[in-house]
This record gives structure tokens, sequence and C-alpha cells, in this order.
């Protein structure tokens, strides 16, 4: 807390900046109409603390929300709260997280085997007064908004013109810089990701350029050394502004009598930033880690090599950074932190060069999540680059203005005509239209495309039921998610990882980053049937266990999280699996990243005596299998068919979709219910029987599967393509009617593309309105017929590529019928016709047209040469 009363002091020395200016110039400014009042100074100052108020409550409130809805992780909230809480009870830094973890566990079990934080003494008196988890979730959003109050005190300082005026249109400028501060995703995200040092880093950098720029030494080396408090790259940061001030603002000092100072300064600040940054990398940091080194360092093997970071190494290191700055991932990562600025950064290039070692520490690293431009990994870069963006408009508006600069040739006159403040203002405006935008795509408030408010479930608030029966005293092993509501103890460990603990907590739908059929898997065989230990209580998923408890069997409630009382799933179904198991519809979830995961709902239609395998299938544009899922799920795991009642809906979870499709434009997702595990036995499926669907019934590989959706690749993202049951075509297609016997009747078609030149892939969709049932199983033929009399492409295949047969439909269905096939390459231009029919396959015979007109429907079209 004390960097948030500091901040506030800083905020409270504003109107003692403003004595600063000359009376002539306070008269000026009252006889100006163009120049701001105090009394509207005033009001901005109240509009500031009105926006980060806001900001501090509600991404407050959504960050306790992500940790009471079981969201929050081990992995950092669990590690923080509990190495702090040891701090304020006199253990320093203390903490037991990492234990068993890839061999990296610390001893004496400090953080600072991991990271150099000593800011976090500024958080121990806040637990001295609450000591609870959800207070650092707050500390951490006031910490990031007050850097807002920075960016406004730097943009009024900056804009001010050479008499130290400040105008209406400059103040405004200043305040919609410090709203699109707290408006840019990477901030908020900040806020939403666990806790991190690193957001000290956030609010005290734009108070540190401050008073940097504004040459107050005394106040910016108070900020220089909390940031430098901050976390072990903070120092080389800070060695950066002293070389800024050193070669920026000592070199190009105006006053001769002002650059002895800055010298002075600038040189002390390097220094001092790089002796504290050695001493945290190479003594600190390795006195306390059994690597003898960070436990990072393996995130730039491909920088560092074999010897790692070394005085000797140095130089090569420095040479291969700088060759994977220039990099296209780097410069990638680059242009996405700096597009919600609308790139006005790079008109303070010096400024921005300050965060030039921390860019590279995310830039080169190989863990990925470096290079995200949300989280905490950019939460010392992303206010600089901000700062960067207040100073590079003045730069740019006074670049526009002066003869000799190169931008003032290509600048029409009526621009450099126009007042500062003007462009000042549009400026600001085009960065939080930019920044607004990003805030859109990406954000986290209820302007975001993504965003929805928060909703504690009953699983969730029923976790409560199980951390209270656990004694405060009492070592505990629990997976990520729930290790930061119990890590006010000593001992505390994460599973997988480590299994010490007198109690295991277990939720099996909060078993990041295992939360797969082998990790599922893990825990049934390690945790609920671990020796010595016995289960306490159990319900909804969730389930502790202590040592020496005697052991029974899992309580039936435990199941309930696999039940549903009244499933109304996305896309609905009554489909019977053989005497066995009913389907009653599926839900989609869209992720990113990868293809989209399912939710399924069945009902046992009678007490299952067997565990029968269900699962999903990968299909072509054909409909012809590509590929299964081969594992059991996590949920038929825990709650396999022999264990499902009567009457009760179950739903069964699919998340482990192990196919890649990014080679695929489109393809189909089909289920099977087999009695056995040899996917590929059709013998040893269930068959489908359908009664009710809200997709065309399509029917898969011999009609042994139920297809359930058909995806397609839309740029980086994946869209399904519900196939719904259809009353009339689609508006698009053209129609046609046209009965075939007392089969059917062609309603309508689609061709596409609506140009066609040899060699092209050509579309076709018939729609046919079922007349009558037939028991034989008939195919489609199209043919492409030319202007010569020969035949230039067809398609044969029963309907639905054999998803949609003939012997299954019912009268008055409309069902599509798709066709593909590619025009012959030496096909001549002309009209042609596309023809279409049925036949049986058995001995070939056409059915004919009802009007007696021939045995096929013609399409009429022209092939360009």
């Amino acid at each position: 807390m004390g960097g948030f009363w500091l901040n506030w002091a800083v905020f409270i020395h504003l109107p003692q900046v403003k004595k600063q200016h000359s009376l002539k110039s306070q008269k000026a400014n009252n006889n100006d109409p163009m120049m701001i009042k105090q009394k509207a100074s005033k009001s901005h100052a109240l509009l500031i603390l009105l926006s980060i108020t806001i900001f501090i409550l509600f991404f407050s409130y959504l960050a306790i929300m992500r940790h009471e809805r079981l969201q929050s992780m081990g992995y950092d909230l669990g590690v923080y709260d509990q190495a702090i809480w040891n701090t304020a009870h006199g253990r320093i830094f203390e903490f037991s997280e990492w234990r068993g973890k890839d061999n990296w566990f610390i001893e004496p079990g400090t953080m600072l085997g991991q990271h150099f934080e000593p800011i976090l003494f500024l958080a121990v008196p806040l637990y001295w007064l609450w000591a609870d988890v959800r207070a650092l979730l707050i500390l951490q959003a006031v910490i990031v908004a007050m850097g807002a109050v920075g960016i406004w005190l730097l943009a009024r300082w900056r804009y001010r013109d050479a008499a130290g005026r400040l105008s209406r249109l400059d103040a405004w400028a200043a305040l919609i810089l410090a709203f699109a501060f707290l408006l840019h995703p990477a901030i908020q995200s900040l806020t939403l990701d666990d806790f991190h040092s690193i957001a000290f880093a956030t609010g005290l950098m734009p108070f540190t350029l401050y008073f940097m720029l504004r040459r107050r030494y005394k106040w910016f080396m108070l900020f220089a050394i909390l940031t430098m408090m901050v976390k072990e790259d903070m120092p080389i940061m800070v060695a950066f502004m002293g070389l800024y001030i050193l070669f920026i603002q000592g070199f190009r000092e105006k006053e001769r009598s002002a650059r002895p100072k800055a010298f002075a300064v600038g040189s002390g600040v390097f220094i001092l930033g790089m002796l504290w940054a050695a001493l945290a990398f190479l003594v600190i940091i390795p006195h306390y880690n059994v690597l003898d080194a960070s436990p990072y360092l393996w995130r730039y093997k491909a920088i560092l090599g074999d010897d790692g970071l070394t005085l000797v190494t140095f130089p090569h290191i420095i040479f291969a950074a700088l060759k994977t700055l220039l990099g296209s991932r780097a410069l990638s990562y680059a242009a996405g932190v700096m597009l919600p600025m609308a790139f006005l950064c790079l008109f303070d290039l010096p400024l921005l060069l300050i965060g030039g070692f921390s860019f590279m520490m995310n830039a080169a690293s190989a863990f990925d999540p470096q290079q995200s431009l949300v989280g905490h990994y950019s939460a010392s870069l992303t206010p600089l680059i901000v700062a960067a963006t207040v100073t590079g408009i003045a730069n740019l508006t006074r670049f526009f203005r002066r003869e000799d600069h190169f931008l003032a040739k290509w600048t029409p006159a009526r621009i450099k005509k126009a007042p500062a403040q003007r462009w000042h203002f549009i400026l600001a405006l085009v960065v939080l239209l930019f920044t607004l935008h990003a805030q859109r795509l990406d954000g986290f408030t209820p302007l975001a495309q993504r965003f929805t408010w928060p909703i504690i479930n009953k699983h969730q608030r029923l976790a409560q039921r199980f951390f209270d029966q656990i004694p405060a005293d009492a070592s505990v092993s629990a997976p990520q998610m729930l290790n930061p509501h119990l890590t006010h103890r000593r001992q505390i460990t994460i599973l997988p990882y480590d299994r010490s603990g007198d109690y295991y907590l277990i939720d099996i739908l909060r078993n990041w980053p295992n939360d797969t059929p082998a990790g599922q898997q893990w825990l049934l065989d390690n945790i609920v049937h671990a020796p010595g230990y016995g289960i306490v209580d159990a319900a909804d998923g969730l389930m502790l266990l202590r040592k020496g408890a005697p052991q029974r069997p899992v309580p039936p409630e435990f199941y309930d999280v696999f039940r549903v009382k009244a499933p109304q799933p996305q896309f609905s179904a009554s489909v019977d699996f053989g005497d066995a198991i009913r389907f009653l519809g599926f839900d989609i979830n869209q992720r990113d990243g990868g293809p989209p995961t399912f939710d399924l709902y069945f009902q046992p239609r009678h007490p299952l005596k067997k565990d029968y395998f269900i699962t999903l299938y990968l299909a072509d544009q054909s409909y012809q299998p590509l590929g299964a899922i081969e594992t059991t799920q996590s949920a038929l795991l825990w709650f396999p068919t022999s264990r499902w009642q009567p009457g009760e809906s179950v739903k069964i979870p699919f998340r482990t979709i192990p196919w890649d499709v990014s080679q695929l434009e489109s393809w189909s997702v089909a289920l099977g219910v087999l009695d056995g595990e040899q996917v590929w036995a059709q013998d040893s499926r269930l068959k489908p029987v359908i009664h009710a669907y809200s997709q065309n019934p399509r029917l898969l590989n011999a009609d042994t599967l139920l297809n359930l959706m058909r995806f397609r690749r839309n740029g980086d993202r994946i869209e399904p393509l519900p196939d719904p049951v259809l009353l009339e075509p689609p508006h698009s297609a053209t129609p046609a009617a046209s009965a075939f016997d007392d089969l059917a009747t062609l309603e309508a078609y689609t061709l596409s593309p609506a140009s066609l030149r040899p060699g092209q892939a050509l579309s076709l969709t018939l729609y046919w309105r079922v007349q009558s049932a037939t028991n034989h199983n008939y195919s489609v033929f199209t043919q492409l017929l030319g202007p010569d009399g020969q035949l230039h492409g067809q398609h044969d295949s029963p309907p639905g590529n054999g998803t949609l047969p003939t012997y299954r439909w019912l009268p008055n269905q409309l069902l599509p019928d798709e066709h593909h096939f590619r025009i012959a390459v030496d096909a001549p231009p002309g009209d042609y016709q596309l023809l279409a029919g049925f036949y049986d396959p058995v001995n070939g015979q056409r059915i004919a047209l009802k009007d007696g007109s021939g045995d096929y429907w013609a399409i009429p079209l022209r092939i360009q040469p």
C-alpha cells in the first residue's frame, strides 16, 4: 500500500507544480479564452479521480469474481499470496508451491530463488490489516490505475506552450490519453492475470518517466529506486533511463550549467541499475536456487548457448539478442504492442528504446506467453509505450511545423498553420479510437465483443464447504485452481507435482494443467485410491481426502457434476444407439487456437451392466472418416455408463480433441457408441435410430455414425456450419419443380461459382422434396454435357455423399444433396447442360420424370474460354 499513498502524494503535489508559472503567465491564462482556467483544471482532476475509481472498483470486482469462480491459479496468485503472508509472519518470502515441480524446488523455500522483488515488502502491512488474498487483487487494481495519473501529468506538462500555458484542447488531449491508458487491453488484463509484482511497474513507470523528462531528479530517483525494487530485470530498464538522461538530456541540454547535473545523474543511474541487476541475476537468485541460476534461463537457450549468462559470454549474448530482435517473430510482437497506440510512440524513439531490454526479454523467449499482447509479460512495456505516445504526439506536431524537418516538406501549409493544441487533441482522439478498437477486440469491459458478466455457479459456491473443512495448520496438496484459496499456511503444494499434504483436495472440473484423460486417470489411481487416505467429503466433482481417515466408497453425490436435471442442448436430438443409450443433443464450445469442443447429452434406456465406449470421429468434406478419438474421455473415466441410472440425464464433455485439422478447409464431426474400444470395428458400433433431430439426419460409415456438425476454416477462425432440417429451400436457391416418378421432386438448386472455366471446381446442391418412401438405395448422377456431346465432368453418389440414403427418406422431407466435381481442363468453351437424376446402382436403371419428358433434369450453363 506504500506505493498507493506515494502516488497519491504526487497527485496532491499537482497544485504546487502549477505555482511554478509566473504571475504574467497566470494573468495571460485568465485573459485568454483558449487557455484552461483553474476551475476547469480541477474538473479534469475530478474526472481522472472518477475514472481511476471506476477502474479500481470494476477490475477489483472482476478479479475477485475470477478468484471466487475458481479461475485463479496457484502459479502465480497462490505463490505471491503465501510468500507475502509468510513475510507478514516473519518468514521472509517463504513459500512451498514449487515443491516437486521439475526439480526446481528452491532451498530453503524462498521466492528469492526465482525472482528478486523487494517491492513486495510494501504489500506486507496490508496483510497486517487484512490477511486475505483478495487484498492483493484490489491492491493490484489500485496500483495499475494510478499509472493513468502519471500519464495525465506527463501530457499536461508536455503539451504546454513556451510560456508554460495549457490550452483547453491540450488539457482534453491529456485527459483522453489517460483514458486510453485505462482502456488499453494489456493494462486491463494485468489486473485479471492473478497477481504479479510487475504490476507495480505499470503504476510507477509513468511517474518515473514524468519526473525524468521534467528533470526533477530527486523525485525521479525516488521513483527509479521503487521501480528497480519491482523485479530483477527492472533495474536494467532504469539503467536505460540513465542513458537517456546522459545522452538526450545531457548533451542536448540548452543550459550548459545544467549539463553536469544530467551527466552525473545519468551515469549514476546507469551504474546503479546495472550493478543492481547484476547482483539480482548473478548473486541473489543463484544463491537461493539449487540450479545456481535463474530457473527461467531455459527460455533463452537459443541466445545464451551452453555456457549460460556470464560476464564472458555477455558480448556474444548481446549480438545474438540483436539478431533475434530483427526476426519476424519479434517484429510481429512489436507491431502488436504498439498498435493500440496507433504507432505514434515511434515518434519518440529515444524514449521508446528505454524498454529495449524488456522487449528483448519477451521477444527472444522460447516461452510463447511472453509474446502475448495481454497478461503480465507486457506490464513494464505498455506504460512506456503510452508515455512515448504522449511525447510522440508532441514531437510529431513539432515536426509538422519545422521547416527543416523532412516531414514538413510533405505537410500541406494548412496543417503547418494549425495551432499545435489542435493537433495534440486530434492525435489523442486517433489514439483513443485505436484503443477502443483494441478494446472491442481484446478488452475486458462491456465494450468488448466477448465480455460477459461473471456468475458464480453452484459448483463454485460449493467449493467453500470443502475449504472450511481443512484446518489452518494442516498441510494441503491441491490442484492449481483450488490452491490460492488455501495458501495461508506453512505448507501447500500443487497436484500432481507433490503429494505430501495431510489433506488432498481435488476438483475434476478444475484440474489444470492436467485436465486430460491421462491427468484424470492419474487422480483416480494416485489420489482417490491413495493408500492411507480416506474420503472426508465428496460432492459435484469435488473431493476431500485426509491422511488416516477410514476408506469408504465414493458418495453418489460426487457424480452430480455429470448429471443434468433438464438438459437444453444447443442442438437437440432423440437418437437411440441400439437399445442401450439415447442421445439427447449437443453443445459446441468455440475456442481460440484449436478445433471446437463438445458437450454431449445422454440418457440410459435401462440399467446398463457394461461400460460402453462413446467417442467422436473426424470426417472429410465427403463425410468419409479420417480419424477417431481412441482414448476414454475424462467424464467417462469417473462416470462410466455402468453407473448411469434410468431417468437421469448425463452430460459428457469432450475436451480432448487430438486430431489435426490445420490442413483441412472443411470437415465433419460424428458420434459413435461402441460395445468395446475398437473404434474402427463397424460391427461393434451400436446402430443409431433417429426419432428426432434438429439437424438433417445424416448417418456415416454404413449408417453406424451420427453426423453432428460440419465445420469450415475462415481465416484463423473455425466456423460451425449447421445443417438444419429445412421446410423450404433457401431464398438464394433457383426454383426447379421437376418430379422424378413418385420418389421425389427437385424443388430448387444452387450452383457455384457463377462464372465457370475449364479446370475449375463446380459445386451443385440439389434440394429434394420426398414424395414417398422407398426400400431402394438410389444414387444421384450429375453430368456436365458439352456442346460436343461429350461428358466433361460428373459426380455420382447416394444423396448427401451417402449420408442421406433414399431408403431412409420420409415423405415431405426436404433434403439438401451436395455434389462437387472439377470441369475437365480440355472442356471447350460454349453452352453446356448440367444433368441430374436418379438411377439404381444395381442395374443402372434410371428413374423417369413424372411428366414423361425424359429421365434427367438439365441446368443450362456456359463455360467461358
